[in-house]
């Protein structure tokens, strides 16, 4: 219980001083948007459950829902109306945030307490702590766990309904059957990742038939075509059941609840077929049409999207990228024990690859780690083909597999003879709690020793391995506390976030704000001063091609002059028609956007002067700097590393 709420103070700690992340924004609308509207459109490319979950405190403390009469509710911008929802409430958004995210750190502790369990029954009361100890204090989980996102949530169901699902096959009894159900149908209504539970449990089945055949007691297997008749027929009509449950059970709201942010035959031109597939279940009602458009929507948006690794922009993403991730964003610890756990369980593997010693396998330790092991493997064959490179937080599950592995090295270490095993032991629990204190409050920024630590980490990942729009509240702080800022120097900044900038930074120029031009007009750019600029869109992530070019040069060039000419006179005259003016309108933001981009090649060469939480990067342009960035010629800092 100690470890536990250590692990909630430290999580909570850490979040006080968050702005907004990306996706919270669009999660804590759409979950309010439920329980008030039945609206499940909104954002049904997310998880129902933990949307909902998070929205209780909301609902139940009487604060406005999300408004129906917004005038982007009928095409389901939720990025509009949540801003409307969560800054113009009848509570602040930091209540309204801090409640969400304590009522999400649920699933975290949950975690934390199964994995405890789960470690338990295998290795003992001191694997179980050796286990809990390291969950604790792991940076991956303290930056995931109360954000207000899917992630945390999905992570513990998946564990919850392979250790359910396993124990069923084990001990066949209505209790084993309905709590394995249960957790299926409410992994369902987590996330969409859940679709990977099926290939799981028919290879769980199969070792276990296997297990049975080589001479061990398997229950589901003393009758098996009636108990696999009966268990199939239950996991399926509960998990439909459950996600009805959760949509209503086909009540579907009146017009506009019934649009979507896109369309079917938007989804059938990403993903083919399976657009047809899904359309045909939802016209015979087998599942709801929100929830298989939800489905629909995510298999869309991972066929093409922006990240960035290693200095390079993709849309279709890098076979490599998790296992980077991995190996950058786990700590030292963590990554020591896997190394110790593949050479002290070598042997136990070659026996279990060996038909003819299964029989001696079956019961052992060994045997009942199966259903992690496999889930770990097959978890991350299917990340390594993922094209949505936009976060470590995708491979959160393969976390919690470690912990209760590492479980046993640690009950191993505590039994030994001597005093050494338990000092090596110890160390390796101290050593997590320091590199955990070491990044904190920050620990979304967590980067190992390995790569460079925190401070090299936007040169590597960035989107929400690393810069999420958190740190709007540190930037303002360190404002307040810059020379240079109090002098009066102004201070601009492109930030990648769904936060409003005024609200935390009221005096900041606005240059970009998660990708979209703000403020037109050439006096955003024009003085020197403080250039406060977020790693991804540093990088520009989004913005393939990311490297500035001859062709961007001679295009920049030419809508610079023209733009100058336009914004030599005042703006916009009443004599211009409607058209005119936002054709203009359409052609400063071009320019601006372009401005941007030679500004951010400039600064990629330079290293920042400061940084906010490791996310903000922090440039000083005096004249000189800012007319080389923005109007000199390009060739003069191309080849300079660092033009300062």
């Amino acid at each position: 219980m100690a470890l536990l709420l250590l692990h909630a103070g430290l999580a909570l700690y850490a979040t006080v001083s968050m702005s907004c992340t990306v996706d919270e924004l669009p999660h804590l609308t759409a979950g309010h948007s439920y329980w008030s509207h039945q609206a499940y459109h909104l954002h049904s490319e997310n998880g129902m459950l933990p949307q909902r979950w998070a929205a209780l405190p909301a609902v139940l403390g009487d604060l406005r829902p999300p408004n129906p009469q917004h005038v982007d509710w009928h095409r389901s911008d939720v990025w509009t109306i949540g801003l409307d929802y969560l800054y113009n409430n009848t509570a602040s958004p930091e209540a309204i945030l801090l409640n969400a995210r304590t009522f999400s750190l649920v699933w975290n502790l949950g975690l934390g307490l199964l994995i405890f369990c789960w470690a338990r029954s295998l290795f003992g009361r001191n694997g179980a702590f050796f286990a809990l100890g390291l969950f604790a204090v792991c940076p991956v989980f303290l930056a995931n766990g109360p954000l207000v996102t899917s992630d945390a949530c999905a992570c513990f169901l998946l564990l919850a309904a392979i250790g359910a699902f396993w124990r069923h096959l084990h001990h066949n009894t209505l209790g084993t059957l309905l709590l394995s159900v249960l957790c299926l149908g409410l992994c369902c209504v987590a996330k969409f990742n859940a679709a990977l539970l099926l290939p799981l449990f028919i290879l769980l089945l199969l070792l276990a038939w296997l297990a049975h055949r080589a001479g061990h007691e398997v229950a589901l297997f003393r009758q098996p075509a009636r108990s696999l008749g009966l268990g199939l027929l239950s996991h399926l009509s509960g998990a439909v059941f459950v996600i009805w449950l959760f949509f209503g059970f086909g009540t579907h709201a009146p017009p506009p609840f019934q649009t979507h942010y896109f369309g079917w035959e938007e989804i059938r031109q990403g993903i083919g077929w399976k657009a047809g597939f899904l359309q045909w279940i939802s016209a015979h009602h087998l599942l709801p049409d929100d929830y298989l458009r939800g489905f629909g929507t995510v298999l869309h948006m991972a066929q093409q999207r922006g990240a960035f690794l290693n200095g390079e922009c993709s849309t279709s993403g890098w076979i490599s990228f998790f296992p980077y991730a991995f190996l950058a964003k786990t700590t030292l610890t963590l990554l020591v024990i896997t190394l110790l756990l593949l050479v002290w369980k070598a042997a136990s593997l070659r026996n279990f690859l060996k038909v003819a010693k299964l029989r001696d396998l079956v019961g052992t330790r060994t045997y009942h780690c199966l259903p992690l092991l496999v889930f770990f493997a097959l978890f991350w064959a299917s990340s390594l083909t993922l094209k949505l490179n936009i976060g470590h937080r995708h491979i959160l599950p393969v976390y919690p597999v470690l912990y209760i592995l590492a479980g046993g090295l640690g009950a191993w270490l505590l039994a030994r003879p001597g005093l050494a095993p338990r000092l090596l032991a110890g160390l390796l629990l101290v050593s997590q709690a320091v590199e955990c204190a070491r990044i904190a409050p920050h620990f979304l920024a967590h980067f190992n020793p390995l790569v460079g630590g925190p401070a090299q980490g936007y040169r590597q990942l960035v989107d929400s391995s690393l810069d999420w729009g958190q740190d709007l509240p540190g930037l303002q702080d360190w404002l307040d506390q810059d020379q240079q800022a109090r002098a009066g120097a102004p201070v601009y900044l492109a930030y990648f976030g769904s936060a409003p900038i005024p609200h935390h930074v009221p005096k900041a120029g606005i240059l970009v704000n998660l990708m979209r031009i703000r403020v037109p007009g050439d006096a955003v750019l024009a003085k020197p001063g403080l250039y406060c600029i977020s790693a991804t869109l540093l990088q520009q992530s989004y913005m393939a091609p990311r490297d500035w070019s001859v062709e961007f040069e001679r295009s920049y060039q030419l809508k610079r002059h023209l733009a100058q000419e336009l914004l030599s006179v005042p703006r916009y005259p009443r004599t211009q028609t409607v058209r005119e003016s936002e054709e203009q309108r359409e052609f400063i933001r071009g320019y601006e956007y372009l401005r941007f981009r030679r500004l951010a090649a400039y600064l990629r060469r330079r290293e920042p002067d400061a940084m906010v939480g490791y996310s903000i990067l922090i440039y000083r342009l005096d004249e000189k700097a800012l007319h080389a960035a923005l109007y000199g010629p390009w060739s003069e800092w191309a080849r300079d590393p660092d033009p300062r």
